[in-house]
């Protein structure tokens, strides 16, 4: 009996993998690797970045509403004093929400100030509160929000206009915050926030 032996050919891959194959294939697995690493790294950062800018918004738009919510608080007899100052580039405003124990406002029963202070290292400014009582003169200034480009307070007539005469009644208080959207190394990206309320009915 003649057997018969059949030569099998394996083609290429029974010879081996060469070195320069190996490298050239870590060499794309590592570039899928960073590639990918670089991907979810932007996406974290951006993530964080969304989440940094949701907070900065949700801070302001809440002192806003409570400083209107303060503001409705004073009834007739109380009032609202406002300071402006600049410095540079960046406008400031102290607004002060004053409480009085009768009906003429002379005795101050309670008192609210918002003030915008600059942060130099940071380029911003901070919103600040303080709340104040006859009894208690002692309370210190709280920062509630940062990352302000501009706080200004106006009191202003019926047409939305600060009145030439001092002595003409300003029943409107117009209250502006800009914050910046990606922070002060980006002057031009500003959010900006407006709250009104009409300190008397017409």
């Amino acid at each position: 009996m003649i057997c018969s032996r059949r030569k099998i050919s394996w083609g290429r891959s029974a010879k081996g993998v060469s070195l320069i194959e190996m490298l050239v294939a870590l060499t794309l697995v590592a570039l899928v690797l960073a590639t990918t690493a670089a991907l979810l790294h932007h996406i974290t950062q951006y993530s964080g970045d969304f989440q940094e800018r949701l907070q900065r918004e949700a801070e302001i738009q809440t002192c806003m509403n409570r400083i209107v919510n303060e503001i409705a608080e004073i009834g007739l007899a109380g009032r609202v004093e406002i300071e402006h100052e600049s410095q540079g580039y960046q406008v400031m405003s102290k607004l002060s929400i004053i409480f009085a124990a009768d009906e003429l406002g002379n005795n101050v029963s309670r008192q609210i100030d918002w003030i915008a202070v600059p942060r130099y290292e940071e380029q911003d400014l901070v919103l600040f509160r303080r709340e104040t009582s006859a009894d208690d003169r002692d309370t210190q200034y709280i920062p509630l929000c940062d990352n302000l480009h501009m706080f200004y307070a106006e009191l202003v007539n019926g047409e939305g206009f600060v009145p030439e005469d001092p002595n003409e009644p300003t029943p409107i208080v117009e209250i502006t915050a800009q914050v910046y959207q990606f922070g002060p190394e980006y002057p031009d990206n500003l959010l900006t926030y407006r709250r009104t309320y009409c300190l008397r009915r017409f």
